[in-house]
C-alpha cells in the first residue's frame, strides 16, 4: 500500500468536514435573507452551531438585516481553505488567480444544488400530505418563497396547478451548468 492508498479516504473526510460547515453557514446565510423564522427549532440549531465561528467577524464586519455578509465571507474563506488543502494533499500546484472564482463558483453550485433539493421536497410534500404541519416544512416553504415568487408572477398557477417550481428548477440546473465549469475539482 502507497502514501495514495491513504489519500483519496483522507480527501473525502476533508472535503467532506469542509462541506459540512459551509452547508451551515449557507443555510444560516439562506435563512436570514429569506427572513426565515429566528425561533424555529432548526434555525436555532443552525445559529448555535455557527455563531462561534461567525463572532470574530461581526466585530470586524457589519452585517445588514438580510445580508448576513460575516457568513458569505465565511463561506469564501472555507471554500478557498478547502481547495488549497486539496491542492496541497494532492501535491498539484494551486492556481491563486482561480481560488476565489472557482470559490465563488462552486458556491453558486452549491446554493442551486440545494434549491432544487428543497424545491423538489416541497413539491413531494405537497403531492403526499399537502396540510403536512412540521418545523422543518414551515422553514422548507420559508426558504424556498422569495425563489419561488418570481417565477410564481410570471406562470400563475393554472387550474389549480403551479408550474412555477419547474420553471424555477430549469433556471437552477442552467445557473448550475453556468457556474460548474469555473470550479475545481476535489473528489
Amino acid at each position: 500500500m502507497g502514501a495514495d492508498y491513504w489519500l483519496n479516504p483522507l480527501n473525502f473526510l476533508m472535503v467532506t468536514a469542509f462541506r459540512l460547515v459551509i452547508l451551515a453557514l449557507l443555510l444560516r446565510f439562506l435563512l436570514q435573507w429569506a427572513n426565515a423564522d429566528y425561533h424555529n427549532p432548526i434555525s436555532l440549531f443552525l445559529v448555535q452551531v455557527t455563531e462561534p465561528l461567525l463572532r470574530p467577524l461581526r466585530l470586524l464586519l457589519p452585517s445588514s438585516r438580510r445580508i448576513d455578509a460575516p457568513a458569505l465571507l465565511l463561506m469564501l474563506v472555507l471554500q478557498v481553505v478547502m481547495y488549497v488543502s486539496v491542492l496541497l494533499l494532492r501535491s498539484q500546484e494551486i492556481p491563486l488567480e482561480w481560488l476565489l472564482p472557482a470559490a465563488l463558483a462552486e458556491l453558486v453550485v452549491l446554493t442551486s444544488l440545494l434549491f432544487t433539493i428543497t424545491i423538489f421536497v416541497q413539491i413531494i410534500i405537497s403531492w403526499i400530505n399537502p396540510g403536512a404541519r412540521h418545523p422543518g416544512l414551515s422553514l422548507l416553504y420559508q426558504l424556498n418563497a422569495p425563489v419561488l415568487a418570481p417565477a410564481r408572477r410570471l406562470l400563475p398557477a393554472t387550474s389549480g396547478l403551479d408550474l412555477s417550481p419547474l420553471l424555477v428548477l430549469i433556471a437552477l440546473v442552467v445557473i448550475r451548468m453556468l457556474a460548474y465549469p469555473f470550479t475545481l475539482p476535489v473528489l
